[in-house]
């Protein structure tokens, strides 16, 4: 393969890592056919790409290679944050019964009312942890 078509393909990659998400694989590859894009222009004596030395080449990739490894530490770093918001960090939280009558009722979490069922029975003013959601629906458990 010529240098021009190794360092396109990597260009490509580069562009796709930013559109789908690969979880930083097109990256690395990426940067694995700009090493052997080096390589190549080292071993067959090519000097310069287009004006540029194969120092400011180098410097370029690993600048590159560096930004898109600091980004994907912190991409991977957020995974394992809680969720904070949205119906999904209601989950295990607590919540107090305003209405009830056998299966069903409604609640009230962080001041929004709620309609809710359980398989247990409340009074009013009992607390309950919220165990799930099914179509804008609580599911709660007594609090023990």
């Amino acid at each position: 393969m010529t240098i021009e078509v190794l360092f396109t393909i990597v260009i490509v990659l580069l562009m796709l890592e930013l559109v789908i998400v690969s979880m930083g694989a097109f990256g690395f590859i990426a940067f694995g056919f700009f090493l052997y894009a080096l390589m190549t222009m080292h071993q067959t004596g090519i000097e310069t790409f287009y004006g540029m030395g194969f120092t400011t080449i180098a410097a370029i990739g690993l600048s590159i290679f560096t930004i898109f490894a600091i980004g994907g530490f912190y991409a991977f770093k957020s995974f394992k944050k809680k969720i904070s918001v949205g119906i999904e960090s209601m989950k295990g939280q607590p919540a107090k019964v305003t209405q009830w009558h056998k299966t069903r009722g409604r609640i009230e979490y962080e001041g929004e009312d709620w309609r809710a069922t359980s398989h247990d029975a409340f009074a009013i003013g009992d607390t309950c942890i919220i165990t799930g959601y099914k179509h804008m629906t609580l599911t709660v458990k007594k609090d023990n």
